[in-house]
């Protein structure tokens, strides 16, 4: 019989907050995986959270799916959430959000009906890509108040995103290929009208961004990989181009271009391995940052977040 193994998470479940508490927060979700490995039978308990954000809830759905794909034993996890009269605003977060259906999602007729219910969370794989971009092409083709033209820009861009991970995310895991199936994305994507503000978040659990642009490196020093992450954001650089010359890999160029003629406002966050890269853009200017974090903070695979305000029909 397996042994038990229970996993607390943090209260401020975020890893865009403080160093604090994003170190609890990853180190929670790659304790997941951690503890699957072992064998273990796995509690999370989720009952605690109070604020619970975006990023940290895609990756977590990703965790358990991971853990439902690869497992043979049907309690492999099992979790307990917050309930609405001791923990209303947990309550909010993890279950009025459509998390727990995702969370609870067991085979992928069941990840699939979280795309025809229209859940913020959904997962695709190759086989599933068309019907994800279907539905996505839906939800923004129903917002009032932009134009045809800039919603066939933001079709382009999302596209663009996911055309990234069906070609470079898991470049040599075989492994993973096929127990997640083809290619495994998460994503989260929801429309603010009263903020007139679009979001898109997209996660793979594969090599990561740097790792994928240079397979063969062995330097880990924090500098390198910052050096790293902005050579593969910049324009004509992908893993098989690193000079920067012709037209293949255009890096975060292919969001940005087709976009900045279109927003009032965007904020393109990267989190891959320990760096983490954010570019914004508001009324004309432009704003990089790349930081690197702990190795404890080290996130897998690669999360791109994605926020876009947009302007009103005819500006």
């Amino acid at each position: 019989m397996a042994q038990q193994i229970r996993l607390i998470a943090p209260e401020i479940f975020t890893i865009g907050g403080t160093s604090v508490d994003r170190e609890k927060t990853i180190t929670f979700l790659n304790e997941v995986d951690l503890y699957f490995r072992q064998r273990k039978r796995i509690i999370l308990d989720l009952s605690r959270i109070k604020e619970a954000y975006a990023e940290s809830t895609l990756l977590l759905f990703s965790a358990v799916h991971s853990v439902r794909c690869r497992s043979k034993r049907h309690n492999a996890i099992s979790i307990i959430y917050p309930e609405e009269n001791s923990n209303p605003d947990g309550y909010a977060r993890i279950i009025l959000s459509g998390l727990k259906k995702a969370l609870e999602a067991k085979n992928e007729n069941e990840i699939l009906q979280l795309v025809i219910d229209g859940n913020y969370y959904q997962s695709g794989c190759k086989e599933t890509i068309e019907t994800l971009q279907i539905n996505t092409s839906q939800m923004i083709f129903q917002i009032d108040g932009i134009s045809a033209e800039q919603k066939i820009v933001l079709l382009t861009a999302i596209s663009e995103a996911l055309l990234n991970i069906q070609h470079h995310a898991y470049i040599g895991n075989d492994y993973l290929q096929r127990v997640l199936r083809r290619n495994r994305w998460w994503q989260c994507c929801w429309y603010s009208p009263s903020a007139h503000r679009m979001v898109f978040l997209i996660y793979d659990a594969g090599v990561g961004a740097l790792n994928s642009y240079y397979p063969d490196s062995d330097d880990n020093a924090p500098q390198e990989k910052i050096n790293k992450m902005k050579e593969l954001m910049s324009k004509g650089y992908s893993r098989f181009n690193h000079n920067g010359i012709g037209k293949r890999g255009k890096g975060s160029e292919d969001l940005k271009n087709v976009i900045q003629n279109f927003v009032e406002e965007e904020r393109l966050t990267i989190y891959t391995d320990e760096v983490i890269y954010s570019y914004q853009y508001s009324q004309g200017d432009e704003k990089k940052n790349c930081i690197a974090t702990s190795p404890q903070c080290k996130i897998k695979g690669t999360l791109i977040v994605w926020s876009l305000i947009l302007p009103e029909k005819g500006n």
